[in-house]
């Protein structure tokens, strides 16, 4: 009779070997899993910031493009659709947050009456960041980039006076420093500029936001034509919107990437 009990312990011994394999075998099939899907998205998110970049790098050559072949002139940066006394067309059309079309129409990117880059960029996803799965009632976003209001400043980019408005690139003392692109945030965009406040005399100003979809990184072009990201600083920039297209612009002059974009922006005459 005493025989049996050690083989009966080896039997439950056994199968609690067993079952702890099994788990073992499972943890590592999820942590294998988990680590493989962790690099799918990586990879994916890298692919996206790079598509992003180069798309921004063919819209900045189309605007060294523009001015080379026009006596250095830079392409008008903004015009409203009301504005008729001039035939001069902006790079893309765009317009404030009432013109829902300024964010979802392609014909405003590729139109050649309506945009002056349609020509040179036919293509409208170039003009669209592929990490953007953004729409405005329920029409997807077509456009992720604005142009700095200080280049090719027209009679309705609201520049400020005292600040030097670029109208020929070889105006830029700093090609290398001031931007030209920026990639913005998808729920704030609107118009074709990126609108920088330069008023330090007031406590807010009407900032076009960096988007923050590449990792708290946005696209960023230059004047001298390179490309490259700029990182969000402060943490009131990486607002969460809860409805598709909010004209919400108000930011603190103390804000962090409201001095260092406005110092990329323009100067002081």
């Amino acid at each position: 009779m005493n025989t049996a009990r050690p083989q009966l312990v080896l039997s439950h011994v056994r199968r609690a070997f067993a079952l702890i394999e099994l788990l073992v075998v499972i943890a590592i099939i999820v942590l294998l899993l988990s680590l493989f899907l962790g690099g799918i998205s990586q990879a994916k998110s890298r692919a996206q910031r790079v598509e992003c970049l180069g798309n921004l790098r063919q819209i900045n050559l189309a605007w060294i493009k523009h001015a080379s072949d026009n006596d250095d002139r830079l392409v008008l940066n903004y015009k409203p659709q009301t504005v008729t006394n001039t035939s001069e067309l902006p790079w893309v059309q765009g317009d404030y947050h009432y013109t829902y079309a300024s964010v979802t129409n392609t014909d405003f990117l590729t139109d050649p009456k309506l945009a002056a880059f349609a020509g040179t960029i036919p293509n409208p996803r170039v003009y669209r960041c592929p990490a953007v799965r953004h729409d405005v009632q329920g029409v997807p976003l077509t456009r992720s980039f604005g142009l700095n209001q200080y280049m090719g400043a027209g009679s309705r980019s609201e520049t400020l006076p005292e600040y030097a408005a670029f109208t020929r690139s070889h105006d830029v003392p700093n090609p290398a420093q001031t931007f030209t692109f920026l990639e913005l945030n998808p729920f704030t965009i609107c118009t074709s500029m990126v609108r920088v406040p330069m008023d330090t005399n007031q406590p807010t100003g009407y900032f076009h936001m960096p988007s923050f979809l590449h990792g708290g990184r946005a696209a960023m072009a230059f004047t001298d034509g390179h490309v490259d990201v700029y990182g969000v600083r402060d943490k009131d920039t990486l607002r969460t919107y809860q409805v598709d297209w909010l004209p919400d612009h108000d930011f603190a002059m103390t804000n962090a990437d409201v001095l260092a974009i406005r110092d990329m922006a323009s100067f002081l005459k």
